[in-house]
C-alpha cells in the first residue's frame, strides 16, 4: 500500500467562467482548496488553452 503523501491527487474536470470563453480546466484539490490547476487538453473547444 502506498504512503498517503506519495499518492497523486485525482484531477477533476471543470470550466473557468471568468470570461466568455469558459476554458476547460482540470484541478487537483487539497481538502477544500485548489492545489493545482491546468488546461484540459481533452476539452473540445479550448484543447488545453487557458
Amino acid at each position: 500500500m502506498a504512503h498517503p503523501d506519495t499518492v497523486e491527487a485525482a484531477w477533476h474536470k471543470t470550466a473557468c467562467v471568468l470570461c466568455e470563453n469558459s476554458c476547460g480546466i482540470e484541478m487537483q484539490l487539497d481538502g477544500r482548496r485548489f492545489a493545482n490547476i491546468r488546461g484540459d487538453k481533452e476539452h473540445v473547444a479550448t484543447r488545453g488553452y487557458t
